[in-house]
């Protein structure tokens, strides 16, 4: 599994209630399970899905290495390598959609242009990049 920080995947993983059966965002680290564990508490989500997990897999959560994922909402998942049913999808292109009230038209017509500048495409009141 070869992977890049910076770019955005989609992860496939083995269901579970703890952080979906997908996610979908930009991977921003690969770690162990120190790192890991600053970020969410992957040793109690190790624990709840090891059953479901294919025979072979380490018991040991510290033992796994970790994809820190930032997702579009800005937050971030963990994710072990070994907690994926099959490789990472590369997104070759994200589309975010934002919702934003101008006060005046003067505002709107602003924004629109620092967006352009910016290489954001303007689709009716939403700036989609």
């Amino acid at each position: 599994m070869n992977l890049s920080i910076g770019t955005n995947y989609k992860f496939n993983l083995i269901p579970n209630a703890f952080i979906g059966a997908e996610q979908i965002g930009k991977l921003i680290s690969v770690c162990d399970y120190g790192m890991a564990m600053l970020v969410m508490d992957v040793s109690q989500i190790h624990i709840n899905i090891y059953a479901n997990l294919p025979a072979g897999v380490n018991r040991d959560p510290k033992t796994l290495e970790y994809l820190i994922v930032q997702t579009s909402d800005t937050s971030k998942v963990v994710i072990a390598k070994q907690w994926l049913l099959s490789d990472p999808e590369v997104i070759t292109k994200v589309i975010w959609q934002y919702t934003l009230e101008f006060n005046t038209n003067a505002e709107k017509i602003n924004f629109e242009q620092m967006a352009a500048d910016y290489g954001f495409k303007i689709s009716s009141d939403t700036a989609v990049s």
